[in-house]
């Protein structure tokens, strides 16, 4: 049936290929015989008819479609004619309705047909006049306003407040009473026991303004219980009073020489600033003594360092004492001899120190050799005071020496590697100092010189010692002596001379 209906619609065929025409009112291809009814006849046991095939924008792109125009849809796959201003879809098309048949099995789903154009939005009516608005009712008479009636007594305030309103009193905070005293500019109310007072604040804080009337046992900045005291700028510490009595200022911990950390204060520690000195030591006593901290106050102890200025007038000299305290009674303390050790630690960061110079209580120094070099003194000149103003029971040196300078004995040597610190135990190691001396031994100059020698009172202690510069007096009067003996027989010689020159005139 749809092929006769594509039948009805071909109005021109234009293909002419591959099959005989015949010269008559109609054409035939495939057939000798078109059928008398149609312009045109198509016969073929193997092929068919195929008309233009468009998309569906090509379709309805056709300028002036003729009606009858067929072409093949390739979107809606159905093949479409142009009839009475619109594109028909064959696929759409119905004949009459017969009889129901059978229920069929239900087919494939067809393809979806192409949505039909959306026809053109009708024009929007005009909108109806708006009414007019009515009118307003007419507003009803204001009403009298009634009598105020008598304003009641006023009632008796309560709680924390006495009298009566409007201008009540506060007589209490919390239910405690507060003093009828009055109070000054800048008091604050501080509770008594009894009542809440008006005070300055003088012995319970410390203000901005300051503070007057405070009595140092009882009025204090600090802790009254086992804490360090700390002082912050920005939250972050910058001084530290310990529970001790130790300072610390810009640091709660600090590195050792050993590596490690040190947190521990030492209590014997101790700072004061009073009379133009500033002194600050170990508050201990001797370690001879005791290792623990004397029992009343830093007077008592030994080993401060005090730091003093312009001690003598018309100097600007800085003054440094030995604050150890012979009053302390201690018998570890019966040494008066106190002065000053100065040490270091090996550089190598180990643990282990050394000492480089002993300066003791009566001024003699004495340097340390603990390396190759060390114990040596530099300068350009050394000046020993030897003013005639300050010598008393001067006397000619009249005892022969040049025997004994005879006797001396300079050798050559290595210093040995020592452990010395004087007053303690003295440790002579096996060991030598590489470099090569030259100079007497103090025992032997002992027994000519005696005057020159430092003897050591405990020689597990100390070490013997030789004063060179009074050896250059002996040696001096040495030369003298020697000069005298030259002058003598300088004399003897001129008197042979004269009398050998007597014995070759006689011949």
């Amino acid at each position: 049936m749809m092929f006769m209906r594509i039948g009805r619609c071909i109005l021109l065929f234009l293909l002419m290929a591959g099959n005989r025409v015949w010269a008559q009112s109609n054409v035939g291809i495939g057939t000798p015989a078109p059928d008398a009814s149609a312009i045109l006849e198509l016969k073929s046991g193997n092929t068919g008819f195929l008309v233009p095939r468009l998309s569906s924008v090509e379709r309805t792109a056709i300028a002036l479609p003729a009606n009858a125009l067929l072409v093949f849809d390739t979107d809606s796959g159905c093949f479409f004619y142009y009839s009475s201003a619109q594109w028909v879809s064959l696929c759409k098309l119905s004949g009459p309705v017969g009889p129901t048949g059978l229920q069929g099995f239900q087919g494939p789903t067809g393809v979806q047909g192409i949505t039909g154009v959306a026809g053109v939005t009708g024009a929007i009516g005009i909108a109806g006049v708006t009414g007019a608005t009515g009118n307003n009712g007419a507003t009803g008479a204001q009403g009298l306003q009634g009598i105020t009636g008598v304003t009641g007594p006023l009632g008796t305030a309560g709680g924390d407040l006495g009298g009566s309103y409007p201008n009540p009193a506060v007589v209490a905070l919390q239910g405690h009473a507060v003093s009828n005293t009055g109070p000054a500019q800048n008091n604050l109310l501080v509770w008594s026991g009894t009542a809440w007072t008006p005070t300055d604040g003088n012995g319970l804080f410390w203000k901005i303004n300051g503070n007057g009337g405070t009595n140092p046992p009882t009025n204090f900045i600090g802790t009254t219980d086992p804490q360090a005291l700390v002082f912050s700028t920005n939250s972050v510490e910058g001084m530290r009073i310990t529970a001790t009595g130790n300072v610390r200022i810009g640091s709660t911990s600090f590195t050792n020489q050993c590596g490690g950390v040190v947190t521990a204060e030492d209590t014997r520690m101790r700072l004061s600033s009073v009379g133009g000195f500033v002194s600050f030591g170990s508050y201990n006593n001797d370690p001879a003594f005791s290792m623990s901290p004397p029992t009343t106050s830093w007077i008592d102890g030994v080993g401060s360092l005090v730091v003093g200025m312009n001690r003598s007038g018309g100097t600007s000299n800085v003054d440094l004492w030995n604050n150890s305290d012979p009053a302390n009674g201690a018998a570890a303390l019966g040494n008066n001899n106190r002065g000053f050790n100065f040490r270091n630690f090996q550089s190598n960061g180990g643990c282990a120190e050394n000492l480089l110079a002993t300066l003791d209580g009566n001024g003699d120094l004495t340097l340390s050799r603990y390396a190759a070099g060390g114990g040596t003194a530099n300068a350009y000149a050394f000046n020993t005071i030897s003013d005639k103003r300050v010598k008393q029971n001067i006397q000619k040196f009249q005892e022969p020496v040049l025997d004994k300078i005879m006797k001396l004995n300079p050798v050559t040597y290595n210093y040995s590697i020592i452990n010395y610190e004087p007053g303690h135990k003295l440790e002579i190691k096996k060991e030598a100092f590489p470099d090569r001396q030259s100079g007497f031994l103090a025992q032997e100059v002992y027994q000519l010189f005696p005057d020159a020698v430092r003897k050591p009172e405990d020689e597990t202690k100390d070490l013997w010692a030789i004063d060179y510069s009074k050896l250059t007096v002996a040696l001096t009067k040495a030369m003298q002596e020697q000069q005298q003996m030259i002058m003598e027989q300088k004399e003897e010689i001129e008197l042979l001379k004269t009398e050998i020159e007597k014995l070759k005139r006689i011949r």
